[in-house]
């Protein structure tokens, strides 16, 4: 059965329960026309709740204008503003059949008493009730998520009723002593305070019902003139003009979130009625149409779809994305063609195994495709590789006979000048290593002994064209294990190169190296800082996470060759660099793990003195006289020769210890 074709599957439905069916679908058109018309019940709340927020806020300004003398014409509109608002809300109560606390019944005879004798007590109270009123339109709803939304309207109401008050007192200050006034002043600032906290609560929990968000008017201005009023001297009618902004921005949003409730209101209950059509039309069509689908057939098709659906996952998710992965990571003497294999997926011959055939068909095409990408990849880092060992080769013969003219030379001009081509030799030969590193090569540079890692920073300075502007402080007791020396060191040259690329040329760069301070097992931090153009956030980020993680080499990564370069020695060792902007420019971080550094026991003057560490140009604390370029060119390379000369052999020993050479001052 499982190898049926669909059409023969579907011409096998025979027999289905119709008075099941029937039984199922007539609740369900049940349970939707009372859910409709618990919808046009909310519906009904809400435009009652709409009047009531209205009749509210003319209520509020009514009481707050008859606080104090006013002018008759404002106090007879603000009357005729409630007569109006209450009319509206009497007429909605009727149209809809809503039923209100008796109190309320009352509304005409209440306010014609409180107009005659006024009594602000007796407007709180009337506004208290009606925004209880609003607080009810939540109940009342079906649907959680607008009894969510409408609860924001009995929120808001009370956030209008707190600022209302406040403007009330500050319309007509009582005579109150100092403190009295401060007192109730902060009493009334806090109540509003607390009302916006519940309000901004509320809202968060009706996010989920897709309620836009509260438009909260501005209170500085209010705010200010509040705090002024203890001292008596704040003119009435500017408070009330800015109080009123308040109270009128708080009111505006109680508009729109009751247009908003109304019109989702009727959206859900038009789309009930609609769903209560169609589900009766379409229980009519299936009644006549069919009698019922047999269970072990529908089975039996969810079984093959079900196992399609896990295979087309595991491929898509975890067998592909594992297959790309390892043919990236392949070393160039890896196998890739095991990952040609057809890999089992579902059999039969109905439709749904031939989708799965034709799925496998598919995975296969995009592994011969990342294979046939892998073994393009290969094919390209071995040109890469073999073109910068040909390059290599002929700089380091070029370097070894700069040195055997720089020994013989007594001309200080033409030393100079050795010096200077020496140094364009050395900033070559990194660029052949940048190659052979993106190419996954190995250094051919490697020390059987630790290397000092101030020697590391003065061979990289003499990789970097403006070598003269850094200033060094580095730890002469930390070295770095041999098998790392060469790579460490063209790390820092590719982080120093960039500090004085994107650097003013009157600045200087400042590297240090100390054992971390945080843990000394931890290894040594070398911090480079540089006072250049700075980082935006954004590009902070990306330089960050490639640093953190290597990034295959495209045309891209060519616009950012040093940093990948960095990223990709980083990777190799287990060294953590990041760059941190600074307020006048970048700090790049490098944290070498303790197990790239190893003990040197110094021995005789050494252990007193370093030559190396002496010979390292530290940073001035004051304005002085700067090298000459030329000296410092021809120090830097004599310090350089045995770190360079220590390339690896049989018979190759740690790097002798350059001399001491004396800078100026």
């Amino acid at each position: 059965m499982r190898d049926w074709r669909v059409r023969t599957r579907l011409s096998a439905v025979v027999v289905i329960p119709a008075l099941a069916f029937l039984a199922v679908a007539g609740l369900q058109v049940t349970q939707a026309a009372r859910t409709a018309a618990a919808g046009e019940v909310f519906a009904d709340r809400v435009a009652v709740a709409r009047a009531a927020a209205d009749l509210v806020h003319r209520v509020q300004a009514e009481r707050d204008l008859g606080a104090a003398p006013v002018i008759p014409s404002e106090r007879d509109a603000a009357v005729a503003a409630t007569d109006a608002a209450a009319d509206d809300w009497r007429t909605a109560l009727a149209r809809t059949g809503t039923a209100v606390a008796p109190s309320l019944a009352r509304l005409p005879n209440r306010l014609l008493a409180l107009r005659a004798g006024y009594r602000a007590s007796g407007y709180d109270t009337l506004v208290d009730e009606l925004i209880t009123e609003i607080d009810l339109t939540a109940i009342g709803a079906a649907d959680q998520r607008l009894s969510q939304a409408a609860a924001v309207a009995g929120a808001l109401a009370r956030v209008k009723e707190t600022a209302s008050r406040l403007r009330g007192f500050g319309y007509s200050v009582p005579p109150l002593d100092g403190t009295s006034l401060l007192a109730r002043v902060t009493l009334l600032r806090q109540a509003r305070t607390d009302a916006i906290a519940r309000l901004d609560a509320t809202v968060d929990r009706a996010a989920a019902a897709g309620l836009p968000p509260v438009a909260a008017p501005d209170t500085a201005e209010a705010d200010a003139l509040a705090a002024r009023l203890p001292a008596g001297t704040v003119d009435p009618v500017s408070w009330w003009g800015a109080a009123s902004g308040e109270v009128d921005g708080w009111h505006a949003a109680e508009r729109t979130l009751g247009d908003w409730l109304a019109e989702r209101a009727e959206r859900q209950v038009a789309g009930v009625w609609r769903s209560v059509l169609v589900t009766a039309v379409v229980v009519l069509l299936v009644l006549l149409l069919a009698v019922g689908v047999p269970v072990v057939v529908g089975r039996g098709m969810l079984a093959s779809l079900r196992e399609l659906r896990r295979r087309a996952l595991a491929v898509a998710e975890q067998e592909l994305p594992q297959t790309l992965s390892r043919l990236r990571a392949a070393g160039p003497h890896d196998s890739i063609t095991q990952e040609l294999r057809i890999v089992a997926g579902p059999t039969g011959v109905d439709e749904i195994g031939e989708v799965g055939a034709a799925f496998e068909a598919v995975r296969l095409s995009a592994v011969e495709l990342a294979v046939h990408q892998a073994r393009s990849r290969r094919t390209q880092n071995a040109i890469f590789i073999n073109l910068a060992r040909r390059s290599q080769i002929l700089v380091e013969r070029q370097l070894r006979l700069l040195d055997d003219m720089e020994r013989d030379e007594r001309d200080p001009d033409h030393l100079a000048a050795l010096f200077r081509l020496d140094h364009l030799a050395a900033r070559l030969r990194r660029n052949d290593e940048n190659l052979l590193v993106l190419a996954g090569a190995e250094p051919r540079r490697r020390w059987r002994e630790g290397v000092p890692l101030a020697a590391l920073v003065l061979a990289a300075l003499s990789e970097i064209e403006q070598y003269e502007r850094v200033r060094a402080d580095v730890d002469d007791s930390l070295h770095v294990v041999g098998h790392a020396a060469a790579d460490i060191g063209h790390l820092l040259a590719e982080l120093l190169d960039n500090a004085t690329a994107f650097s003013a040329p009157h600045t200087a760069v400042l590297v240090s190296a100390r054992a971390d301070a945080a843990n000394a097992a931890a290894g040594a931090v070398v911090e480079i800082v540089d006072e250049g153009i700075g980082i935006g956030a954004e590009t902070l980020a990306e330089l960050n996470a490639l640093l953190a993680r290597p990034a295959e080499v495209d045309v891209a990564a060519s616009e950012r060759m040093g940093l990948v370069v960095v990223s990709h020695l980083a990777a190799r060792h287990g060294v953590r660099v990041r760059l941190v902007a600074t307020e006048v420019g970048v700090r790049a971080v490098v944290r070498l793990p303790a197990a790239l550094l190893v003990e040197v026991e110094l021995s005789g003057d050494s252990a007193t003195s370093n030559p190396v560490e002496s010979s390292i140009p530290r940073q001035r604390t004051s304005r002085g006289r700067e090298p000459d370029p030329e000296t410092t060119a021809a120090n830097l390379t004599r310090l350089y020769e045995g770190v360079r000369r220590g390339q690896a052999r049989d018979d190759a020993a740690a790097p002798p210890a350059p001399n001491a050479i004396e800078g100026e001052s």
